[in-house]
């Protein structure tokens, strides 16, 4: 069944109408640009479209101004996913030159234009894929993106194979080995994967005629345990609902004091009536000022002057403070040197005291965040810390500064080693 979906018959009525729908009339040179996709097509015929009853057309030359303008005309108009093969296909002119049909790059080009007619042939939701397949060569032009090898390879596979059936099977072997290099740490991770996989996809809905399937959202566990740990509480009324909601939130991983928490961030629970409002309170002015007043709080913290926070001190003031511990850690005896190593590990961890008590007191195989490493020559433990912040995958910084992971270890000095014990 696969193998009799490969190719199918386009005359010129519905190649006029696929056609019109990739680049529309009122698109930057769209007649150009339609007979220049007729003319590619025919380079490959019989790869995914039968397009012997398609009208010859001549070959279209731009120049490299007039691809320029096309382009910019584009991105003006912001129109790029809209008329995303019209740029792909200048951009790709302006890299390559003037079609050859014994040219790689075009003959790959004359495969990859099937593919896109036989989705926007399909009329259903698949031709959100027309875009993406743009972007994958789009990105792929610049030799400083990491894309630029996609492209490359997929001019590479298609040079090899000279069906759709062989191609794909191409494409797949090539998302694997990409997958396990990057699984393996063999090559930095560019998450290339992903987008050869998209790739695929869209060679997959014509080959294998897949139905497109959307997402299904569904209530999950986790949004029901999250839902019932809200610090709201509901009363019964006679004319209307009421729900008491205890603005603030509680501190469990920092070394600040109770007090200091409680005349933070956790004012007394207020009525307020946006559960079932009526139309009396629906718009309280005092309870939107307490919602701003409470949001705030948190902000103005420091201005407390808290002595008990060590954001009060100054970076030189923190590095005199550990200096010092440092210092009474080495003269220290037995009795008070473990106390001094707490305290350490809680200025180089971010943790608080108390944890550090806990984490300790547990067993090697038991402990979360302090780990027992085995070397070949020596075993230590480390600290393994977790930065809460968001992953940076944007690819064209992937040379300079962009980070893979949150977490990393962080080995605890040699000189308090044996104290973690």
């Amino acid at each position: 069944m696969a193998s009799e979906l490969t190719m199918v018959n386009i005359n010129n009525d519905k190649l006029r109408t696929a056609l019109d729908k990739l680049v529309p009339a009122r698109s930057p040179a769209s007649l150009k640009i339609q007979n220049l996709i007729i003319y590619v097509v025919s380079l490959k015929p019989g790869f995914a479209l039968n397009s012997e009853f398609i009208p010859k057309s001549s070959e279209m030359i731009f120049t490299i101004n007039e691809c320029d303008d096309i382009a910019d005309a584009i991105v003006k108009a912001k129109k790029i996913e809209e008329w995303a093969v019209s740029y792909m296909l200048v951009l790709f002119y302006k890299k390559y030159g003037a079609v050859d049909s014994k040219s790689h790059a075009w003959q790959f080009m004359s495969a990859y234009l099937q593919i896109i007619l036989r989705i926007t042939l399909r009329e259903d939701k698949h031709f959100a894929k027309v875009n993406q397949l743009g972007v994958r060569v789009r990105m792929g032009l610049n030799v400083h993106n990491p894309q630029y090898e996609i492209l490359n390879d997929l001019i590479h596979i298609h040079n090899q194979q000279n069906t759709l059936a062989g191609v794909l099977n191409g494409i797949r072997q090539y998302e694997t080995l990409k997958k396990q290099s990057e699984a393996s740490g063999e090559v930095i991770n560019k998450n290339l994967a992903g987008k050869i996989g998209r790739i695929r996809l869209a060679y997959e809905v014509v080959a294998e005629d897949k139905k497109f399937v959307g997402k299904t959202y569904s209530k999950t566990s986790n949004n029901e345990a999250f839902k019932s740990n809200l610090d709201k509480f509901y009363y019964d009324s006679e004319d209307e609902p009421l729900r008491a909601t205890a603005f603030g939130i509680k501190h469990q991983n920092d070394n600040v004091s109770y007090d200091e928490n409680l005349a933070d961030d956790d004012p007394e629970a207020l009525l307020d009536n946006d559960f079932k409002p009526s139309k009396h309170t629906a718009k309280s002015s005092e309870l939107q000022q307490w919602k701003l007043k409470n949001n705030y709080r948190h902000a103005r913290r420091n201005g407390f002057g808290f002595p008990t926070s060590l954001r009060q001190l100054s970076l030189a003031n923190i590095q005199m403070l550990f200096n010092r511990l440092w210092q009474l850690l080495m003269i220290s005896n037995d009795g008070s040197r473990s106390s001094y190593t707490v305290i350490l590990i809680a200025l180089i961890s971010g943790r608080r005291v108390q944890d550090v008590i806990y984490e300790l007191g547990l067993d090697k195989g038991q402990r979360t965040w302090l780990s027992y490493k085995k070397g070949i020559n020596s075993s230590y433990h480390t600290l393994n810390i977790t930065v809460n912040v968001t992953t940076n995958r944007r690819s064209h910084l992937l040379p300079h500064r962009q980070s893979f992971d949150r977490e990393f270890t962080l080995p605890i000095p040699i000189e308090i080693q044996s104290d973690v014990c």
